[in-house]
């Protein structure tokens, strides 16, 4: 009996040791990473001042940038609607109703407000630019507008 006890602590003596041997190599990989943490922290904190595209930061420094600085997750809906997060609305003053222009950028698209122009009148508009010769009369007017006609339809001859 005393020999099974043996043999069971002299193999869990071999598993601790075992284990022991496996924690101080995950301590060492967690203090390895710890510090690639602690220095991808210190490079991403000078982005803001910086374009990673044009500096000669590698894939993974472009990917940690745009994870710290500058991505924001959404889901789209079964309708289709994707929710644009309240800060960047509020960032790019978007309230509800806006229009969006949306443009295909490769892998990805582009969200840009449409830009909506004030009313105007012919008033306001009329005379802004300005005719550098002789006024032209009415009749001048429609006869170029008769030319304009019969020359478009001498060319669908």
């Amino acid at each position: 009996m005393r020999s099974h006890f043996k043999r069971k602590i002299s193999s869990l003596k071999r598993e601790t040791s075992s284990l022991k041997q496996e924690t101080s190599s995950l301590k060492q990989e967690t203090s390895s990473l710890k510090q690639e943490t602690s220095s991808l922290r210190h490079e991403t904190s000078s982005f803001e001042l910086q374009s990673p595209w044009t500096n000669g930061y590698n894939s993974y420094e472009v990917f940690i940038f745009l994870l710290c600085h500058l991505m924001d997750m959404t889901k789209i809906s079964d309708e289709g609607q994707v929710i644009i997060p309240e800060v960047l609305r509020k960032d790019y003053g978007w309230e509800v109703g806006q229009e969006l222009i949306i443009i295909k950028m490769g892998d990805g698209i582009l969200l840009k407000p449409k830009k909506s122009f004030a009313a105007t009148t012919l008033d306001d508009v009329a005379g802004c630019l300005k005719y550098q010769g002789t006024a032209k009369t009415i009749e001048d007017m429609d006869n170029a507008i008769r030319q304009g006609v019969e020359e478009s339809w001498h060319d669908r001859s």
